[in-house]
């Protein structure tokens, strides 16, 4: 990254927003590396991106008018900082919110992988062209995503019977 040369690489930022818009522990540490001054505004130049927040209102002080945009500081953040050191952001930016049940989500993800396969296949000089292989390799990257969020759900499922 970085460099004329360097390959392109294809990312999705799934990231939470915790109490006082704070990132998680686990990737607060990935946060504050993209936050740093220090970084080029061409650092991430071939890195084509998209970010999912995932946020809680609940959490908020104010919770008769709040929405997923006032819970999602560090999704929000991280988006605007890619895009200063160069990355190229390849699916819309979203947000979701815990006391909607997340409802967000199932939409946003309705266009990610047809928005992958899309970029997936630019990168690779392919047309593009809607025919028999767009539709398989759309079919493969959403029935991908179906098997992590299904195994995620059973994760959080059996978090939930442990500690609830």
């Amino acid at each position: 990254l970085g460099s004329e040369d360097a390959e392109p690489l294809i990312v999705a930022f799934i990231v939470a927003t915790i109490e006082n818009e704070q990132a998680p522990e686990k990737a607060g540490r990935c946060v504050r590396f993209f936050n740093r001054n220090e970084h080029s505004a061409k650092m991430l130049a071939g890195l084509h991106f998209t970010v999912l927040g995932l946020g809680d209102s609940n959490l908020l002080l104010d919770r008769q008018t709040t929405t997923a945009k006032d819970c999602n500081a560090i999704a929000q953040t991280l988006d605007r900082r890619l895009l200063q050191l160069g990355a190229t952001r390849f699916y819309k930016y979203g947000e979701a919110d815990d006391r909607t049940g997340n409802a967000e989500v199932g939409p946003w993800m309705e266009g990610f992988a047809d928005a992958l396969v899309r970029r997936r296949q630019d990168l690779a000089g392919g047309d593009g062209g809607g025919g028999d292989g767009d539709k398989a390799a759309t079919r493969a990257v959403r029935a991908e995503a179906e098997a992590a969020a299904a195994a995620e759900q059973e994760r959080i499922n059996a978090l939930a019977a442990k500690w609830l």
